[in-house]
Formats: structure tokens, sequence, C-alpha cells
């Protein structure tokens, strides 16, 4: 059986995570980009939420994650105001959730 190139790009990411951060990615992840980006929202601060998400897309493609890495470029590019973008971070959210059970299916 092949696998789909999707799951194949997941695998790479999840892979290049652990290696990039260690046994700390979850916290790297959540403190160093999600945490910012919903404090700047909350704070009603797009253009700090744009740069955070500019941050996040560049790690999203270091890694192979192209759908968090596209829900970062709308984040970044692509939305004008603060309920816009927190529909978005709502589904990068939920993708960076996606992406930690998956790698915590894979330890071993």
């Amino acid at each position: 059986m092949t696998m789909s190139v999707h799951k194949y790009l997941v695998l790479s990411f999840c892979s290049g995570l652990r290696q990039g951060v260690g046994s700390n990615w979850k916290q790297f992840l959540r403190a160093n980009l999600l945490d910012q980006l919903q404090t700047s929202l909350a704070n009603q601060d797009l253009s700090l939420t744009k740069r955070t998400a500019h941050g996040l897309k560049g790690l999203c493609m270091q890694f192979g994650e192209t759908h968090g890495m596209e829900l970062a470029r709308l984040l970044e590019l692509d939305v004008d105001n603060i309920d816009d973008a927190k529909t978005v971070l709502a589904k990068q959210v939920e993708e960076v959730g996606r992406v930690e059970k998956f790698i915590a299916s894979r330890k071993g």
C-alpha cells in the first residue's frame, strides 16, 4: 500500500518537528506561536497577529505541513479584521491538535 502525499507530508512535519525542538515540541508550538496569536487577537492587534502568522507559516513550510501553512497564510495575507482572524485561528488550533494527536500516536 502506498502512503498518501498528505500523510507523507504530515509524517515529515512530525518527524522534523520532533528533531527540531525535541520532546518540548508541543510547548514550543503552543507557547511561541499559538498563544501569541491568541493574545494578539484578544488585544485586537491585527498587525501582530499577521507577523506571528508569518512565523507559523514558515514553521509549517519547513516541516511540509501544507494545510497548517495555508491557514497561517490566510491569517497573514488575506484576513482584514479581528473576527475573521479568530475564525481562521480556530481552524489553525484544530489543525495543530490533529498533528499533536498524530505525533502522539507515532511515539514508540
